[in-house]
């Protein structure tokens, strides 16, 4: 919800395939904004005066191209690319201390993605967070990439669950990393020997 206002984000399958958007609801009826997306939405947020959804998206339904490239904002006129976007899917944002913060994939099997992201108010471009993610996070060989699914923060740091496979020495862990405040300063925080799907501070 913002200002009072629920938003939700899904798919609708028709003759051409399935498309993604967000409806909101206005007198108890969902109504669809912002057009139609070529991949699932998996999150939303506001910052900085805008809606931004991120997911696996990277243009318009039925669109090839790399408009988006999995975070676009929400204007008045439609969906709009967000400060170039990132090398892969998004599954969570959150704003924190001004700055909006995004996860999703970190590392497959052909090389380093992301991982994770802030972005000031205002800014042209996505700061990494973690980049040298190589060096500390590694896909699985039996389960595929090491991808971000949730994130929270708590006392200045972000705590990320998910299908992550990380070393910090001779520290290996799984399923929950943290990023201690500065870029590449991530450890494992658990091993669940699993995937951690959400992750809340309650």
């Amino acid at each position: 919800t913002y200002g009072g206002v629920l938003f939700a984000a899904g798919g609708t399958t028709g003759f051409a395939g399935t498309s993604y958007g967000i409806r909101t609801q206005v007198f108890g009826a969902w109504q669809a904004i912002g057009g139609e997306l070529n991949g699932p939405i998996h999150a939303l947020e506001y910052f900085d005066g805008a809606i931004v959804a991120g997911g696996a998206f990277t243009d318009a339904f039925l669109s090839p191209g790399n408009t988006y490239e999995h975070v676009a904002r929400l204007t008045e006129s439609g969906w709009a690319p967000c400060a170039g976007g990132l090398n892969g899917v998004v599954y969570d944002l959150m704003q924190y201390n001004g700055d909006l913060y995004a996860t999703g994939q970190m590392i497959t099997m052909m090389g380093p993605l992301f991982g994770l992201a802030s972005l000031g108010a205002g800014a042209e471009a996505w700061q990494p967070l973690m980049p040298n993610i190589q060096n500390y996070i590694t896909p699985s060989p039996v389960d595929g990439p090491s991808v971000g699914y949730s994130m929270v923060e708590r006392n200045g740091k972000i705590y990320i669950a998910g299908d992550i496979n990380a070393y910090s020495g001779l520290t290996f862990g799984n399923a929950v990393v943290v990023y201690n405040g500065a870029p590449d300063d991530v450890e494992p925080y658990a091993n669940f020997n699993g995937v951690g799907h959400s992750i809340a501070l309650l």
